[in-house]
């Protein structure tokens, strides 16, 4: 299946869910960390795997680094900034 199709596959299937299942906000709130914390992990299971990736770690060097963290620290921030709105929204 062609990828682009199946992230808007799921992308309905969110929307879908979101627009017929009425779940409490806490809950919502957890799901969405819960599925960037698997996505976290995804991607570095998939560094972690990775032989040729991890022998060029040595000539990457603080770039890779640098790009990881942004990564990491930039998912993690538009969750929050998500939920915050959405919180001041429902205000």
């Amino acid at each position: 299946m062609n990828f682009l199709l199946l992230c808007f596959l799921f992308l309905g299937l969110g929307f879908l869910g979101g627009n017929y299942l009425k779940l409490p906000k806490k809950d919502c709130s957890r799901i969405s960390w819960g599925i960037l914390f698997l996505m976290l992990f995804s991607l570095g299971y998939g560094i972690g795997t990775n032989k040729e990736l991890l022998h060029m770690l040595n000539s990457l060097g603080i770039q890779a680094f640098i790009l990881c963290t942004a990564t990491v620290v930039g998912s993690l921030l538009a969750v929050k900034l998500y939920l915050l709105g959405r919180n001041l929204n429902d205000n």
